[in-house]
């Protein structure tokens, strides 16, 4: 929340009579008499009515109660001397959010017809693929109405034929003129010693997204401590996270545990149950004035992508997300 000290230092009548610091702080303000109250003497209107109930500014208490009248949302904290902050409660914008997972696209796939699409009374979780798509059950997909700027992640629960069964309920009716799809993985487990893997969010085709914040999860049947990458030994040439907007921009290269920790704002570690596995997840946050400060915005065909550069099938899994919104229009 953005912050403002206040110190209630002037004080004008209906008659535009200005009253100085420290008369304005013993005055007392009656019932029916307009006043103002001015920040640090700035001029800015803080309060204005004249139907007011009675205050006298030489108590604290007076000022907080004049500032808790605002006809804004604010709470007061007395900071114990002349000032007070103003905590302004700034409302959340409604542009759609972005959730989605890094992925690398393994091969692309043609929709038939176009899909049905769930309404709030019947669920729909089959569509037509077309003849040669090479999708089979426990694949992950991905559909891309490029006109529309939609996009469904999915897992297949089953094949018949050319009809796909999916494990969530298509929520867009995705024209088979339009859409483009892709069977993908989520899974950053790999090897990418010899031939590096990259695994990729885009913006929207339409409509720029704004990432605020990362998530990096892992899961391995070995204990983890900072020395390690999840439960393996340190990485040779680290996990790179890049932008790629018109220029390619590298962010961060994470060799170990601690590379993660250093610039993430939390690293947690679970230990395993009895018959399960250890666990590491890490969240690391871009837009906020007390993070980075800024967001990671991409345009059409704008990049941000993690490069897989060493072998890291000993890991039983390694999952990247990003969360944001799309930009105001």
């Amino acid at each position: 929340m953005a912050q403002i000290a206040v110190t209630v230092e002037s004080i004008r009548d209906k008659n535009q009579k200005f009253y100085e610091y420290p008369t304005a702080r013993s005055m007392t303000i009656g019932v029916g008499t307009a006043y103002r109250v001015e920040a640090n003497g700035s001029g800015s209107i803080l309060y204005n009515d004249e139907t007011t109930t009675e205050y006298r500014l030489s108590e604290s208490k007076a000022a907080i109660d004049i500032l808790l009248a605002l006809p804004i949302n604010v709470t007061i904290n007395n900071t114990g001397n002349d000032g007070f902050d103003l905590d302004m409660n700034l409302q959340d914008q409604t542009t759609p959010t972005v959730d989605t997972y890094f992925l690398q696209s393994i091969s692309n796939f043609t929709v038939a017809t176009d899909t049905p699409v769930s309404t709030v009374s019947v669920l729909e979780y089959d569509f037509d693929a077309t003849s040669g798509h090479g999708i089979t059950a426990g694949n992950e997909i991905l559909l891309l109405d490029i006109a529309g700027d939609r996009s469904m992640y999915a897992v297949v629960m089953g094949v018949a034929t050319d009809t796909i069964t999916l494990d969530r309920p298509l929520d867009n009716s995705f024209p088979a003129a339009t859409t483009l799809g892709r069977i993908v993985s989520r899974e950053m487990a790999v090897n990418g010693a010899v031939t590096p893997q990259i695994f990729t969010v885009r913006g929207g085709a339409l409509q720029s997204h704004d990432i605020t914040r990362m998530f990096i999860t892992m899961l391995d049947d070995s204990a983890m401590d900072d020395g390690k990458f999840g439960g393996i030994s340190a990485l040779t040439r680290g996990l790179v996270l890049r932008i790629v907007n018109g220029i390619q921009v590298n962010i961060f290269n994470f060799k170990t545990n601690s590379d993660i920790k250093q610039f993430c704002y939390d690293l947690t570690y679970s230990d395993k149950a009895a018959a399960g596995l250890h666990g590491l997840s890490a969240r690391m946050s871009f837009g906020g004035n007390d993070k980075h400060g800024v967001v990671l915005r991409l345009d059409g065909l704008d990049a941000l992508q993690w490069i897989v550069q060493d072998d890291l099938t000993g890991l039983t899994s390694l999952h990247a997300s990003a969360q944001g919104h799309h930009a105001e229009p």
